[in-house]
């Protein structure tokens, strides 16, 4: 018995080993390729449960249903994105332009008082040290030119590049838009030639990935949305002490910004921050590190176990998944892998699959021997 115990766990653990580096495998080398198809087989099966239900209300065929939910649908996303994308380049393009203006209006002056102020200190106590600080003030100076003109300048060209490679951009979305439209007028017939080559052993885990998968989502954004209203509520707070006009709206874009795993609140917070100092207002900068330091301590401690509790994942768990799918997958990994720990620890809670030995049933066989 403990043979075979033994062998069917070294088969699971081969089994899944093999699953994980082939999926590993085809989204680091063939996803890219394929993402178009991926995600219009995903967009078809989004609004499957919608062309059902228009379908039966509707006695219309099937396929006229499909090609009008599909038009509709990306109609709104289309302009959206459209609309969106103008007003987000202008902004920032128009940004990126007026920073060199800005540091010779607001930041160089400060610089320039803070020259004079430290030359009136320094003559005091050594005024041969004049001409070394007046030399280092005037390098410092030409620095920040340069970097502040080179980091514009280099910001307006990477917009324009991101502009000039829309067309291959619009080439995978146009691929995307002509296979939703394919699967979803012959989805039946897909799903079932896609069926039809899955073993009932493979059915069985595939049908608990699916279920144990929407659920395991369904909750992690549960979860990050708790912990944006957390980071949402903190920053209302800290700004609203301060004195900020507009606290609520900013808190919402602080919030809204922290979504990203790559750009988090410093995004906002830091630079805010530096101009406050250079503009003399040394509290509210003050101020708005410590925000910030408040902010990511709390985030830090609350999100693998907000995140943990959530899914079922012991919050250790969550920790060493989260880092470990930033280090080897990005962003995408911080949240994607986590949920892929929790799928098949799901799996292994229902006895589909056994990787690991469980302490819990260890305890049970050692009383039934007792008994």
């Amino acid at each position: 018995m403990q043979t075979e115990r033994k062998q069917k766990f070294i088969i699971d653990f081969v089994y899944m080993s093999l699953i994980l580096v082939i999926g590993y495998l085809i989204a680091k080398y063939f996803l890219g390729i394929l993402f178009p198809f991926v995600l219009g087989f995903l967009i078809a099966f989004a609004l499957r449960p919608v062309i059902k239900f228009i379908n039966k209300k509707i006695k219309v065929n099937n396929k006229i249903i499909s090609l009008v939910v599909l038009l509709l649908f990306y109609s709104l996303i289309g302009g959206g994105l459209f609309f969106v994308s103008i007003k987000i380049f202008t902004m920032l393009k128009s940004l990126f332009e007026d920073i060199p203006m800005m540091y010779q209006n607001d930041i160089q002056p400060l610089i320039n008082q803070f020259t004079l102020w430290s030359k009136d200190l320094f003559y005091r106590i050594n005024p041969e040290i004049i001409d070394f600080i007046q030399q280092f003030d005037k390098n410092i100076i030409e620095q920040l030119s340069g970097i502040v003109k080179n980091f514009s300048s280099g910001a307006v060209s990477l917009l324009t590049a991101i502009v000039t490679k829309l067309p291959s951009f619009l080439l995978a979305f146009l691929f995307t838009i002509i296979s939703s439209f394919f699967i979803t007028l012959d989805y039946d017939k897909i799903t079932e030639f896609l069926d039809y080559q899955i073993t009932d052993k493979n059915r069985r885990i595939m049908s608990a990935i699916k279920r144990n998968g929407i659920d395991v989502v369904v909750n992690f954004f549960k979860a990050y949305g708790i912990l944006l209203s957390v980071t949402f509520i903190e920053a209302a707070i800290g700004l609203s002490l301060m004195g900020i006009k507009n606290a609520i709206g900013i808190s919402i874009v602080i919030a809204m910004v922290d979504i990203f795993p790559v750009l988090g609140t410093g995004t906002v917070l830091v630079p805010w921050a530096i101009i406050e100092f250079f503009n003399g207002n040394v509290p509210d900068a003050i101020g708005l590190v410590i925000l910030y330091a408040v902010i990511t301590v709390i985030r830090q401690i609350l999100e693998p176990r907000v995140v943990g509790d959530s899914i079922g994942l012991y919050p250790l768990v969550t920790l060493v998944s989260m880092f470990l799918g930033v280090k080897y997958f990005g962003g995408i990994g911080l949240l994607g892998l986590p949920i892929v720990v929790t799928i098949i620890v799901k799996l292994h809670e229902e006895g589909i699959i056994k990787i690991w030995r469980d302490p819990k049933q260890k305890k049970i066989v050692k009383k039934e021997k007792n008994v």
